[in-house]
């Protein structure tokens, strides 16, 4: 129950997951708790073998043996859909199966399950479930008491049906989602309740810079307090890339030590599942040997060949170098989004094992012109903070039951996070009409008036999606409500419809629209709630609508056309409407001249399959001047 048994934070990372407890008794702390190995991480596998599951170190131990028999960096997988590009840039990369689902979903799969198991195949949840019980049980196994109550994060940069996968998996493993925390503002909390930020930050805005196993994340937040108290944070921008981490840095070393085995030997050594998985595991090593030794040296046993493969920093580096000019692209578009220079950081902190790279570390160093932060073990301090925020939220639902409250008081933490895309609303020919953007701070609130897209219109379908695209087709799907009995007439242009889009501090999105013109019962409503903490939004139909596109080069420049092509059309069809409301007050002659005009112009939007460009929009606008003057 909230407020009296230990509440933790875990951090449910692509590589390891680390849980942590605010404990009040014997004395008020947090502690990262050890697994039964005595590791205070626990990698992300699962695998199967005869009798069971297995979890943590067991299953990575088993997957040297049987490859295909271990599940790995399903935090990739979670709330994606079969068809998503990096789905398929990964798939062939596993050893394990990756299949589609019924709704076309991802699913992941062994060879052969034990009995107790009725099927091989498996939802990305429920192997993320495998490892937030493992979770659990470390907790429990620690304080002697039952645990249900969590803070689980997920990176800045997760969507909707990401965070919406992450809770399926938390329930069920048996656990109450209190919140679900970004990284960054978990670690940055971590670091002002160790009063590791120095109090000269407060009033001053520092960089969170997370690049773990799969993902980078980037936040700017502003340091609120009082004195050296730096546990209140506002974050201003956030930024980063869902498909970069230690994993693509593996891949590029694997890859690389592959190429040299096959040109000694003549032998491709990635095709063979189990030389393969010995082979990534040295690759993982040498990429923490380098990050301490400037070389090392590489052993690979495979058939009758034994080869020694020198491994160097600067091989590495080269191999990567993309990625870390990726980074930094990514930490510009931070520092643009929030409207500062690098100049206006503070400090930046490093959180997440791939940070222990000396590339990135310098890239950084050279980029900012001060040392990064790197106090705290980059591993750990994500579930530190998460367990900080766990306590605090579980006093005020304490407090709010008139319970006696332990640790930080309300008001002692302030969190407030921004939305990490824009929120908007399908118009014709699949425009993204944003209502909420990006970084917005939680709260947010929007409201727009629309009219009737066509004559005779007794229906307003209303679509949400999330993304940065000019087109719905390349942002993601959310859901979608309609509002009925309009009563049929002549669109005019003039607003029959409200959309308000609320998205409160715990990410839960409501829509409502309201029918303020020809409608049978003015003031009537309709709604949809989007709540990743409940399980509202439908997964499976997101699954077969449209994937979220990452913005390629040249493709800004595209995206930017079709928003003036569309800002074009809107004052055409504006402008067409206008003069067909005016046209009985005209002369006979240039009445009817108008109205063959406006028809023709009004009957082509109509019948438009997709957006023209601006210049075809502007002609036809030109020639109904004349009719305007």
């Amino acid at each position: 129950m909230v407020g009296s048994a230990p509440v933790i934070g875990i951090d449910l990372g692509t590589s390891f997951c680390c849980v942590a407890v605010y404990q009040t008794h014997p004395e008020e702390k947090v502690e990262i708790i050890a697994n039964d190995q005595g590791h205070r991480t626990t990698p992300s596998f699962v695998a199967f073998d005869d009798t069971d599951s297995l979890v943590g170190e067991a299953a990575q131990t088993c997957g040297r043996r049987e490859p295909e028999q271990c599940i790995y960096e399903v935090k990739r997988l979670m709330g994606r859909a079969y068809k998503d590009v990096n789905v398929e840039l990964d798939r062939t990369a596993w050893p394990f199966k990756v299949e589609k689902g019924p709704s076309s979903e991802v699913l992941v799969g062994v060879d052969r399950v034990p009995r107790k198991f009725p099927r091989s195949l498996f939802k990305p949840e429920e192997i993320s479930a495998m490892l937030l019980r493992k979770m659990k049980k470390i907790a429990e196994d620690h304080t002697n008491e039952k645990v249900t109550d969590a803070v689980i994060t997920v990176p800045a940069y997760f969507n909707n049906s990401q965070r919406e996968a992450t809770i399926i998996a938390a329930k069920a493993a048996g656990l109450n989602v209190l919140r679900l925390m970004n990284e960054p503002t978990a670690a940055a909390l971590a670091y002002g309740h160790l009063k590791k930020i120095g109090a000269g930050s407060v009033g001053k805005r520092i960089l969170v810079f997370d690049l773990g196993g799969g993902t980078l994340d980037v936040s700017i937040i502003t340091v609120n307090g009082r004195g050296d108290d730096p546990n209140n944070f506002l974050v201003s921008a956030v930024a980063g890339d869902g498909h970069l981490g230690g994993a693509d840095f593996d891949k590029r070393l694997l890859e690389h030590l592959g190429g040299e085995f096959r040109r000694r030997t003549g032998v491709d050594v990635l095709s063979d599942r189990r030389a393969c998985a010995r082979l990534k595991e040295e690759a993982v090593k040498a990429k923490l040997t380098l990050s301490s030794l400037k070389h090392t040296e590489v052993e690979l046993h495979h058939k009758q060949y034994e080869e020694y493969i020198k491994l160097t920093r600067v091989t590495f580096e080269r191999l990567n170098e993309d990625y870390f000019a990726r980074c930094l692209e990514i930490v510009q578009k931070a520092l643009t989004d929030a409207r500062i220079t690098k100049n206006g950081i503070s400090q930046v902190l490093l959180v997440g094992g791939s940070t222990r790279i000396p590339r990135v570390q310098q890239m950084l160093r050279d980029f900012f012109g001060n040392e990064p932060l790197k106090t705290l073990n980059a591993d750990e301090a994500v579930a530190y903070g998460a367990a900080v925020y766990a306590n605090y939220l579980s006093n005020l639902c304490a407090e709010a039951h008139g319970l006696a409250l332990e640790g930080p008081t309300a008001g002692a933490i302030g969190v407030k996070d921004v939305t990490p895309r824009s929120i908007g609303v399908k118009l014709a020919l699949g425009q993204m009409h944003v209502l909420i953007p990006r970084n917005t701070p939680l709260p947010a609130t929007a409201s727009e008036s629309f009219s009737l897209a066509a004559d005779d219109q007794t229906t307003v379908r209303f679509e949400l999606y999330e993304g940065e695209r000019a087109l719905t087709r390349r942002n993601r799907y959310l859901g979608k409500f309609e509002l009925r009995d309009f009563i049929p007439t002549q669109a005019t242009g003039q607003a029959a419809t409200k959309l308000t889009v609320n998205i409160d501090e715990d990410g839960i999105l409501l829509a409502v629209a309201e029918a303020t013109l020809n409608h049978a019962n003015k003031g009537e409503t309709a709604d949809l709630t989007i709540n990743s903490r409940r399980g509202t939004l439908n997964i499976e139909e997101m699954h077969t609508r449209e994937q979220e596109t990452r913005m390629e080069e040249g493709e800004e420049e595209e995206d930017a056309a079709i928003r003036e092509a569309f800002e074009q059309r809107g004052n055409l069809r504006r402008a067409a409407l206008e003069i067909r409301q005016r046209v009985p007050s005209m002369s006979w002659w240039a009445g009817l001249q108008a109205s063959k005009k406006v028809s023709k112009v009004v009957d082509w939007l109509k019948n438009e399959q997709q957006v023209s460009t601006k210049e075809v929009y502007e002609k036809k606008l030109r020639s109904l001047e004349r009719f305007r003057r």
